[in-house]
């Protein structure tokens, strides 16, 4: 009998091993970036680790008799080493700058470079972390009668811990302690589970194994005389074959439906979170119930390709679903309103209906496939290790492959017919070999599976492109009283025109026209950052602003391009180098429908395009800048917040010339009056003097010296009778220097007052991306204005001739 204790410990090792992953990707990230390229090598690194660790202990176990021992050893290493990552993270940044300088032009090699590098750190926890399994199924396995149910049992439980661990950490650790001491907590699990095994394991029997010290049947042979029928080598080998394809799908379903829940559910943080949590619970369950069954199934083989076909059918369906995601999120609204925690629990259940049933004949896959593979009890870690191996293998390819190469090639709904057919066919070649009592039977399932595959060729699912960046979970308020016909109606391609659509590497972007206004407006995941019409003045004055303020402005950086209006109000001004950090680069493309408004920055000869993370951008460009705008997206969109924190304004400091001057744009809308305080308190602990500007009502622009300025009305004046800057201007209603300084609010010591009391957001924290998502549906922008009305101060105090 399995031993409750270690169980637990088991179950536990799974939370903490979950923490790791999400705690050690957001610290890369800062390092990295948080590009496809950085985030797949990050998790390439972590599952290339876990798939060695594996491998190498399945085999080193076989000679062992004391697997207690070593599980408790490699979980007390595990712990400590994860003590020492933050400042081995640190150590990581002079070596990146140096690789980033030495090979980022160079694709390949620095994509190489970078991997080693990550590798380098985690290769010790993450080998630690891998080996857990096939040692532990060493101690398990009572019988060989039982392999697969315990197999099966324990790959659950491990997973069930990933579950909690993810859901923890999404909605309750990170957002309640912070990085640092969820990290701590992580730690404190694992060193706890060290202790108690060692305990437990002095206090045991010496491990003893019936048939250990015997050569059990091959792996090729099954158990006869108990009811199973032998399996052919060649099954054996397409079902391994098979496990690692199953991987490589499953991982490549996994970046599709997140990137496809986050067009239709929730693209915040949280959204993230609903999607992994509900995958893994699909997992988990799969492998626990299916594996009670393992043991006594007559043709295991033939159960397995048919498990594969159901996956293929089912993730049909789900496609066939996620047409009407948009409306059943209207209705969840409308009946939960607007209470977070409620709507949060919708989100659950919506990602439960499309993701539950596929994931669960995907977690089946796991024990079924140890009891084709192996009968042997003494080999028992050493068989656990290759099946997770390969099926680790799997994994990195698919999400490798997944998110870097199919969804920008063939978009999100193509790469999932990819996967739906390579589960059609890998079912249907595992049941070619399957041992039958009829041979006939092995036909039955070729008109079905070809029936499927010819109705995905010639009706493949709708893929309403205007329906899915209709952005309901942002603007569901807008639509009260809407059925179903009339959303449909009011999303139709005929009805809603799309200038430009792409799913890009990180997100999907989009650019449409209204029907009602005739302006452009692009959207990024179906929420809208940039407009021809409604935002022009605010697109305009976070790039005139500055310009206009700043004592020099030769080198400028802006980050992120979106319409690009406020890089062309940028060029007017005689800046010898203009800098745009853009993290995708679907939206340089979209950027050009835009010409007719953003004085087609990207036909200027002195602009220079990043595809990067600014924040990663900033880390290792040896470049001092004059000017830094950055006019991100909503602080709730998921790796927004990082380019809100002290940690990125310190960067951005850092990069500036003695005199340069760093504007930040900040919404007064959707954002409550705490995080709001929070963002100016943040900014200005950076930034000693901080004027700020309302170029509309809903928005601000802070502006940040590194010295102290001497505002000269006269040389604002002087800059602002340019030709073309004047007619820049003169588009959003400035015609002269009083317009522009009618829209000033305060100055540096009103910022003082305002932040009092205010906290501080930083990478550990994460104040900004757990809070601003809360208030997605809220009406704050009053409630900002009556924190600065107080303190508002006519622009002559500061601005001088």
């Amino acid at each position: 009998m399995l031993r409750p204790v270690v169980l637990v410990c088991f179950f536990l090792s799974g939370f903490s091993g979950l923490l790791y992953e999400v705690l050690w990707l957001r610290m890369l990230i800062l390092i990295f970036g948080s590009t496809t390229l950085a985030v797949s090598t990050v998790l390439t690194s972590f599952m290339g680790g876990l798939a060695l660790g594996s491998f190498l202990f399945g085999r080193f176990m076989e000679r062992k008799k004391d697997p207690l021992f070593y599980y408790g050893l490699l979980e007390g290493i595990v712990g400590l080493y994860a003590l020492s990552i933050p400042w081995l993270f640190s150590a990581l940044v002079p070596a990146y700058r140096m690789i980033w300088e030495a090979f980022h032009p160079n694709f390949f090699g620095f994509t190489l470079m970078q991997f080693l590098l990550v590798t380098l750190v985690l290769v010790v926890p993450t080998t630690c972390m891998g080996a857990t399994l096939p040692i532990l199924s060493k101690w398990a396995v009572e019988r060989e009668a039982t392999l697969g149910v315990t197999i099966g049992r324990l790959y659950a439980l491990n997973t069930f811990g990933a579950v909690l661990g993810t859901a923890l950490s999404g909605f309750f650790l990170l957002p309640l302690l912070g990085v640092t001491r969820t990290l701590i907590i992580a730690v404190t699990v694992n060193i706890l589970v060290s202790v108690i095994v060692l305990v437990l394991n002095r206090r045991t029997a010496p491990y003893q194994l019936e048939a250990a010290e015997k050569k059990g049947p091959t792996p090729t042979a099954a158990a006869e005389g108990k009811g199973f029928q032998p399996i052919k080598i060649g099954a054996v080998r397409a079902v391994v074959f098979g496990i690692a394809l199953s991987g490589f799908v499953s991982m490549i379903y996994e970046v599709a439906w997140s990137r496809t829940l986050s067009l239709l559910v929730d693209s915040s943080v949280y959204g993230f979170s609903i999607m992994l949590t509900t995958f893994l619970v699909g997992i988990a369950l799969g492998s626990y119930v299916f594996s009670r069954r393992t043991d006594t199934l007559r043709h295991p083989v033939m159960a397995w390709g048919w498990l594969q076909i159901g996956i293929g059918i089912l993730a049909f369906l789900c496609l066939l679903l996620f047409q009407e995601l948009p409306y059943g999120y209207l209705l969840l609204y409308r009946v939960l309103g607007q209470s977070v925690n409620w709507l949060l629990a919708g989100k659950f259940l919506l990602a439960f209906c499309i993701m539950l049933a596929p994931t669960l004949c995907m977690g089946a896959l796991f024990p079924l496939t140890i009891r084709i593979y192996g009968s042997d009890l003494g080999r028992v870690s050493r068989l656990v290790g290759n099946i997770y191996t390969v099926n680790t293998i799997g994994c990195i390819l698919g999400s490798f492959t997944g998110g870097f190469f199919l969804i920008p090639l063939l978009g999100i709904r193509n790469t999932l017919l990819l996967g739906m057919t390579l589960n059609l066919l890998m079912g249907l070649v595992v049941l070619s070999l399957a041992t039958v009592p009829r041979p006939a039977w092995k036909w039955v399932p070729v008109p079905t599976v070809l029936s499927v595959l010819l109705l995905i060729l010639i009706f493949p699912p709708a893929w309403k492109a205007p329906l899915m960046v209709s952005g309901i979970y942002i603007y569901a308020h807008h639509f009260p009283n809407t059925t179903r016909k009339e959303l449909l109606e009011m999303y139709d391609p005929k009805q809603e025109p799309l200038l430009y659509y792409k799913e890009g590497h990180t997100c999907t972007i989009s650019v449409h026209r209204s029907q009602r206004t005739g302006a452009i407006y692009m959207k990024s995941n179906g929420k809208v950052e940039a407009s021809s019409k409604g935002d022009m003045p605010t697109q305009v004055l976070v790039g005139q602003i500055p310009m206009l303020l700043a004592p020099r402005m030769d080198e400028v950086l802006v980050v992120g391009m979106g319409s690009g209006v406020t890089v062309g109000s940028v060029t007017p001004f005689p800046a010898r180098k203009i800098t745009v950090v853009e993290l995708e680069q679907a939206v340089i493309e979209a950027s050009r429908y835009f010409d007719f408004v953003n004085n087609r920055p990207l036909e200027d000869p002195r602009l220079r395009l990043q595809i990067a993370d600014a924040r990663n951008y900033l880390l290792v460009t040896p470049d001092r800048f004059d000017v830094i705008i950055s006019e991100p997206s909503n602080p709730w969109m998921a790796g927004v917040a990082n380019v809100f924190t002290r940690e990125f304004f310190r960067l951005g400091y850092e990069k500036l010339k003695p005199e340069g001057v760093f504007c930040q744009w900040l919404q007064l809308y959707k954002i409550s009056p705490e995080s709001f305080k929070t963002v100016m308190t943040t900014f200005q602990a950076v930034f000693p003097y901080v004027y700020v500007f309302k170029p509309q009502e809903k928005d601000l622009v802070m502006v940040g010296f590194k010295q102290k300025p001497e505002p000269s009305r006269r040389r604002i004046a002087e800059r602002m009778h340019r030709e073309a800057v004047l007619r820049d201007l003169r588009r959003v209603g400035v015609e002269d220097l009083e317009d522009l300084l009618s829209r000033f609010v305060m100055g540096p010591e009103e910022v003082r007052q305002v932040i009092r009391g205010g906290r501080l957001n930083t990478d550990d924290n994460a104040l900004i991306e757990f809070s601003t998502p809360k208030t997605l549906f809220a009406e704050t922008e009053d409630l900002n204005e009556q924190i600065l009305e107080p303190y508002r101060r006519p622009a002559e105090h500061y601005f001088h001739e």
